[in-house]
């Protein structure tokens, strides 16, 4: 009977083991993670105004120099409205990843 009881007692343990994994994957992603949302500039500011509060100062800096960069940089936009959108359910990560490759891009081509 201990035998069955252990074995009972293991399976127990192991599926809330799943079910508490499977639950922290269904979380909202927080911070650098999070949606941008910048569908308008109401939502832009608001979105900037909300991680700023949620990341370190680095990451905000970083994060405002990365928009900064691909603003000035990006050809593809008619205006900061449509640019704007392009960054619109991107995360702060992709969007400091979207201009360090702008960058790379743009160095390599006046190197090359």
């Amino acid at each position: 009977m201990n035998l069955s009881k252990g074995r009972h007692n293991f399976l127990q343990l192991v599926l809330v083991t799943a079910l508490l994994i499977l639950l922290s994957a269904c979380s909202e992603p927080t911070g650098m993670d999070a949606p941008f949302s910048s569908a308008t500039t109401e939502a832009y500011n608001e979105s900037m105004k909300t991680l700023e509060g949620l990341v370190t100062a680095s990451e905000y800096q970083q994060l405002k120099r990365s928009i900064n960069y691909l603003n000035m940089n990006s050809t593809e936009f008619a205006g900061l409205d449509e640019f704007r959108n392009s960054l619109n359910g991107s995360t702060a990560t992709k969007i400091i990843k979207r201009a360090d490759a702008l960058k790379t891009s743009k160095q390599k081509a006046a190197a090359g």
